[in-house]
């Protein structure tokens, strides 16, 4: 064995000890879920892992969607909201839509949520730009 393939399990083990440690739960089956926490990053902002982005879409002077660019990760009891800011318009507003996602690894399973879209709930007015995009931790 090279010191290489050691280092290697060592992360492993390390990686799948903390993950495991993270806010667990049993299920019936008897293998552990593991829910993803707040993030230990510098800047990381409540319990988001990873911030989502978005880019709005207009039509005549409106916020008609916003193309996801990256979906982020958030821990599983985290409220995401989106803002709209400059663009030269005002009022449009919108719900992020989440999804569940998990990765299994044995005996545990690490879940979080991610962003695949926002409803637009009011279009706005006079934009003659694309306003910001902000996914934020409610």
């Amino acid at each position: 064995m090279n010191h290489n393939s050691t280092s290697f399990r060592w992360l492993l083990l390390a990686s799948l000890t903390l993950m495991t440690s993270l806010c667990t739960e049993a299920n019936p089956k008897g293998t552990k879920n593991v829910l993803l926490g707040t993030s230990p990053r510098k800047g990381s902002t409540g319990k988001s892992y990873r911030q989502a982005t978005g880019e709005a879409i207009l039509q005549n002077g409106q916020v008609t969607g916003v193309r996801i660019t990256n979906r982020g990760h958030y821990s599983t009891d985290t409220k995401v909201g989106v803002v709209f800011s400059g663009g030269g318009g005002s009022g449009a507003s919108g719900k992020a839509e989440l999804r569940l996602n998990s990765v299994g690894m044995e005996p545990a399973t690490l879940f979080w949520l991610e962003v695949k879209g926002v409803q637009i709930t009011n279009p706005g007015s006079g934009y003659t730009s694309p306003p910001t995009v902000t996914f934020v931790v409610q």
